[in-house]
């Protein structure tokens, strides 16, 4: 409990020197705000006050994470020092195990991941959504690129339509295009 009661007064004095940190820098940007009109500016002393206090801090909280880990680590060591060599080696097998299928779990996902990419690719469907559609399993992923397929497509007929969408030429237009094709025709039925 000591370690605690030492963390407990190591962040009350980290809290302190961050809580007067902070009131100089207060106090120094009312003044500056005055004269400028809002703007906030900090002396190199002040962002330095500020940063150390952060620093201090987050040093302090690793410190506590790493000690937490070190305890359960020994936790760990004692526990397994009283139990049998059977039941040590029944625990090693069980931790073996659990390894042993987060590695398959994980290679199971990449495999999915890589053949998502690759039915995306056979339906023309940007890469991008790889993440949206990736279900638990290939027959999951199938149904959600089958369902979103369709909905994309779509999505994209529209925006094309929406682009292609132009005015219609006006009759004076056409009456142009008219005139010179008579002109035209004009010109080598004289001849």
């Amino acid at each position: 409990m000591d370690k605690d009661a030492v963390n407990v007064n190591q962040e009350a004095t980290l809290d302190a020197q961050e809580a007067e940190a902070k009131q100089a820098v207060e106090g120094q940007d009312h003044q500056k705000e005055e004269n400028k009109g809002g703007d906030k500016t900090f002396t190199q002393d002040e962002v330095t006050a500020i940063v150390e206090a952060r620093l201090a801090r987050e040093r302090s909280k690793a410190e506590k994470e790493t000690e937490k880990k070190i305890e359960s680590a020994i936790q760990e060591a004692e526990r397994l020092a009283k139990l049998s060599e059977d039941e040590r080696k029944q625990e090693a097998e069980e931790a073996k195990d659990k390894e042993l299928e987060a590695t398959k779990a994980e290679l199971a996902r990449v495999y999915l991941e890589r053949d998502t990419m690759s039915r995306l690719a056979e339906e023309k469907i940007p890469s991008e959504f790889k993440d949206f559609l990736m279900g638990a399993d290939a027959e999951s992923t199938n149904e959600n690129i089958k369902a979103f397929k369709p909905v994309f497509e779509s999505m994209i007929q529209k925006q094309v339509e929406e682009r292609l969408k132009g005015k219609t030429p006006t009759v004076a237009a056409q009456a142009s295009k008219a005139d010179v094709w008579s002109t035209l025709k004009d010109k080598y039925k004289k001849g």
